[in-house]
């Protein structure tokens, strides 16, 4: 597909529904009340506004890969996600106080 918005479109439904259902079938669903991220209209709403934020990013994150792609080669790419898993687990390692 030439482009990335239509291959995402065609792949992000069939993604939400094994989603969805893999969610349904294996989640604890009787802890959902309990759970600190959903007691109250606060935390729902502020959970699903970093949902929301999280799915937003990895859009454009896809989108910025296909365009890398489209203008360089896989090679760049792949150099950059090497690095990029370098750089996570350094700030993974500082902010979690590891060192």
């Amino acid at each position: 597909m030439k482009n990335p918005l239509t291959l995402m479109s065609y792949v992000t439904p069939v993604m939400a529904v094994a989603t969805a259902l893999l969610s349904l079938a294996l989640d604890p669903w009787e802890e959902f009340r309990e759970n600190m991220y959903f007691d109250s209209s606060w935390h729902i709403a502020r959970s699903c506004l970093l949902m929301f934020f999280g799915g937003t990013l990895a859009f454009f994150m896809v989108l910025t890969e296909y365009v890398l792609v489209s203008v360089t080669s896989a090679v760049t790419v792949t150099i950059a996600g090497v690095v990029k898993e370098a750089v996570t687990i350094l700030v993974s390692i500082k902010f979690l106080d590891i060192c």
